[in-house]
């Protein structure tokens, strides 16, 4: 038995007809009588009780149409999910984001993705550049969002942000009042990162930034999140960079000082370059080139 039979009887059962249910079909109508037989052959049983007036359905017949007809629908929603889980318009898409991409950069593309892919299930989690990379090329995340430069050979990377940077000092620090600050100014200072286990602000990122604008900085690795960076800072332990968004003007005990320079961090999303999941390749179509 196939599935054509089942959706020949179908018709019949519908029609009561023959001929109609042929027409209905675009099939001839010794064919559609064809299928019915081989049914009826491959169940045991007469289906339909035929005379030259009537055509009506027997017991059994009754009893198929019904599951029949639900046995199609769930055949036809499977191959419409596959379908549509080939294409990226279904499934489960896993995203991680670093902290500084969750105030602006992921909230817009995961709306955009949703509403472009409404029947694909989102799963985020918040994950360090790092950890991102190795999950994707292991294959247990779809798509990071991570603080660049990242250099992977195993993965696709897309510039997409410039987050600005503010510096976050001790309310009482001698630069507390300025209205700018400059990077080289922090070179004496201690700058507060986050452990490995922050998304964002880890040392070797604090670093590089610092570099690029021609600061060695006095590093030291004490927060364990973005929000706990600001609350060190806070109890006068050291400085700290953070990005625009984070800067809190109700924080207790901090100022938040704009640089002198243009500083920020640059944020991107990463895939893996091939095998990527369809829904992968869908998020990422979705993404400012």
């Amino acid at each position: 038995m196939e599935f054509r039979h089942l959706r020949v009887f179908l018709a019949v059962a519908d029609e009561l007809h023959f001929g109609r249910a042929a027409a209905r079909l675009g099939m001839a109508q010794q064919h559609v009588g064809r299928a019915v037989r081989q049914l009826e052959a491959h169940i045991g049983t007469p289906l339909f009780e035929r005379t030259s007036r009537r055509v009506a359905l027997t017991p059994a017949g009754h009893a198929l149409r019904t599951d029949a007809a639900r046995l199609l629908a769930d055949a036809d929603r499977a191959v419409d999910t596959a379908r549509r889980t080939a294409a990226g318009e279904a499934g489960d898409l896993r995203v991680a984001y670093v902290g500084a991409a969750q105030t602006r950069l992921m909230p817009a593309l995961t709306r955009a993705f949703r509403a472009a892919h409404p029947r694909v299930h989102l799963h985020l989690r918040e994950m360090c550049t790092a950890d991102q990379a190795r999950a994707l090329a292991d294959g247990t995340l779809d798509v990071g969002l991570a603080v660049l430069p990242v250099t992977h050979a195993a993965l696709r990377v897309r510039a997409l942000h410039q987050e600005p940077l503010v510096a976050a000092l001790p309310e009482d620090h001698a630069l507390a009042q300025a209205p700018q600050v400059s990077v080289a100014a922090l070179a004496r200072e201690t700058l507060i990162t986050c452990t490995p286990h922050g998304t964002t602000f880890l040392s070797e990122q604090v670093a590089h930034l610092c570099r690029t604008h021609g600061v060695t900085p006095r590093l030291v690795q004490a927060a364990g999140s973005d929000q706990a960076l600001i609350g060190l800072v806070a109890a006068g332990m050291g400085v700290a960079l953070v990005t625009r968004a984070q800067a809190n003007a109700a924080q207790v005990g901090v100022r938040f000082v704009p640089f002198e320079q243009d500083v920020h961090l640059p944020l991107g999303a990463l895939m893996r370059a091939h095998g990527a999941a369809p829904t992968a390749q869908a998020f990422w179509a979705l993404l400012p080139s």
